[in-house]
């Protein structure tokens, strides 16, 4: 049976930096290199925070206008779906391939798994833009 593949590619500029015994590069190109990155980093989560400000309303307004009529919220969840992908079309830090979509049939249930190799495995499920529920073990809803 074909299958759908979702990967986040290896990040640019690899996936190193002094973790575990990693050769950190101490020269000026590479403490330039290391403040660009946490600059970098700093604005994106920056702009996640005020984006999720302002996308947050709209969710909320979708769900109040639908819910009467959309019980499995299928509107939200596409409107969920893009807002999510927002995150890993504009970082190119984050390059996703999506294989496959093709294979997968709008009115057949999956299974869809997540290895976690990544912290962005949630956000990269979104990338596929089709309905799906979450299912978890009773222990993560205990912290």
């Amino acid at each position: 049976h074909p299958f759908c593949f979702l990967s986040l590619s290896e990040p640019v500029g690899g996936g190193r930096g002094g973790i575990m015994g990693a050769e950190v590069d101490t020269t000026i190109s590479g403490r330039v290199g290391r403040m660009w990155k946490a600059a970098y980093s700093t604005g994106f989560w920056l702009f996640v925070l005020t984006n999720s400000a302002c996308m947050f309303p709209f969710a909320v307004s979708i769900w109040a206008l639908t819910a009467p009529f959309d019980k499995k919220k299928v509107v939200l969840h596409q409107f969920t779906c893009f807002w999510a992908s927002v995150y890993t079309w504009i970082n190119p830090l984050w390059p996703v391939t999506v294989r496959g979509l093709e294979n997968m049939q709008p009115d057949t249930a999956y299974v869809m798994v997540s290895n976690h190799l990544s912290t962005l495995d949630i956000l990269v499920m979104y990338r596929i833009f089709r309905h799906f529920k979450w299912v978890s073990k009773l222990e993560n809803f205990r912290v």
